[in-house]
């Protein structure tokens, strides 16, 4: 029926369309709705930008939230959008303001999401977003804007209409995320791989009892080719969750299990992104333009268990869940991970400086440079799972790094022609270390300034 023959023999045909036939239960007579929009704002004139607004929930009683349709009031700029759920503290702001990818700390846990090619979402029979006395009084709306032109004239108000009842379903319901949040595809690549590991650890933390998957979607942007989200119990494959052998970012394909998936404390989740860079001359990293890339997916299930986080993403070899972790304190397998970024670590200032002051005196590798470089190695942060979070974030690395290469590489002293050579660039040399030094010494002190700020 779907085949160009058919399709010509019934042009005559003008069968009216049922709005709600991807969700029936949208149409029941207890089912109310309602439109989280944002006020009408005008959309900066850059490529990519995240508005969020915090919307009360303007009903008094106790609801159900058991679906959705996108209210897209601009689509030369929107690209797609969520719905947050909020606590109970949150402070309300007047009107829109620009956001990151989470609105605001205490508006984390998701609730809806749409993006291009949905029609909406239809949650599982048993399951709603508790919205009112005794669920989410406030939420936050993101919307997502893609100003590919960069242009000053765009307006948009956006939002999602949510369709709710005060008729309970048995369960309370929420999206965990899953998936990479570092990424480094070199340019013109036929297929690029990226792995990610929701492991034992993180759903022993995050869940008290089993959840059960009821919809699932995978996210990557333009270069995505693939995707898949697998369970594992035990080190053994249980199922697929996800699995687009063929992703296409402008038709997502909406995973709905009518027999939700289970996932007990103590089982793995991993995630695999595949993607290819052919005719890109650039390294692609991860972020939030239609022209860097994410690997996620999102995951609705019930019960929702209040987990201090439903983010249970990698970033390289490092763990969100264990960086949050309340009892951990911000301590991620003995490195104090926030406050060596920050500075705060003494330990880690001092070893610092004595890199600096040994290794910035001269462009080649002395022995007390290579034992400075050694010491600071063994630092917690410096190695272990946790280091390829610290590596991006803190401040120092890019200059700790050059110094490690200039300790992996040596001049070659036994060659006298290469020693004659130094010899005869002395002069104009020193000048150049001098300089060198006196930038690194200039870079530290604006670091430790900053600290002590």
């Amino acid at each position: 029926m779907d085949s160009e023959r058919c399709k010509e023999k019934n042009s005559w045909l003008r069968c009216p369309e049922d709005p709600n036939a991807f969700c029936p239960e949208l149409s029941k007579p207890d089912v109310k709705s309602l439109d989280l929009k944002l006020d009408k704002t005008r959309v900066p004139a850059t490529s990519t930008t995240w508005m969020c607004q915090i919307l009360p929930w303007p009903e008094e009683g106790d609801f159900h939230v058991i679906g959705s349709k996108p209210l897209v009031d601009n689509a030369d700029v929107t690209h797609h959008m969520i719905v947050f759920g909020c606590g109970s503290t949150v402070s309300q702001r007047p009107g829109p303001y620009q956001c990151n990818m989470v609105p605001d700390r205490e508006c984390q846990d998701i609730l809806l999401t749409w993006t291009m090619g949905s029609k909406g979402e239809c949650l599982h029979k048993e399951e709603g977003f508790r919205m009112g006395s005794k669920g989410y009084t406030h939420v936050a709306l993101q919307v997502h804007w893609n100003n590919i032109n960069q242009r000053s004239t765009y307006v948009d108000g956006s939002g999602i209409q949510v369709f709710y009842t005060n008729k309970l379903r048995k369960y309370d319901s929420v999206i965990m995320v899953v998936g990479q949040k570092y990424l480094e595809l070199p340019p013109n690549a036929p297929v690029v791989t990226v792995n990610s590991s929701c492991p034992a650890f993180c759903t022993e933390n995050m869940f008290q009892k089993p959840i059960f998957i009821t919809r699932a979607v995978n996210h990557m942007h333009t270069l995505g080719k693939k995707q898949q989200v697998a369970l594992y119990r035990d080190g053994g494959f249980v199922q697929n969750i996800t699995n687009d052998e063929v992703y296409d970012y402008n038709s997502p394909f909406f995973y709905r299990f009518d027999k939700p998936i289970e996932v007990r404390p103590g089982d793995e989740i991993r995630t695999t992104c595949t993607y290819s860079t052919v005719g890109i001359n650039r390294t692609i990293f991860y972020g939030v333009s239609i022209k860097d890339e994410m690997c996620y997916s999102f995951l609705t299930y019930f019960p929702h268990q209040r987990s201090y986080t439903q983010f249970c993403t990698t970033f390289k070899d490092t763990q969100v869940c264990k960086r949050y972790l309340p009892r951990l304190q911000g301590v991620y397998d003995d490195c104090s991970w926030r406050a060596f970024i920050n500075g705060k670590d003494m330990t880690a200032v001092e070893m610092t400086k004595r890199v600096v002051t040994e290794c910035g005196k001269t462009d080649s590798c002395s022995a007390s440079c290579s034992d400075a470089l050694d010491v600071m190695s063994k630092h917690p942060c410096m190695h272990g799972e946790i280091h390829g979070y610290v590596s991006e974030k803190w401040p120092m690395m890019k200059q700790v790094r050059a110094y490690r290469k200039m300790c992996m590489n040596p001049p070659d002293v036994s060659n006298p022609s290469s020693a004659g050579a130094k010899a005869e660039d002395s002069k104009s040399g020193s000048a150049h270390l001098s300089n060198n030094y006196l930038a690194v010494i200039s870079a530290v002190m604006l670091f430790l300034r900053s600290i002590v700020v």
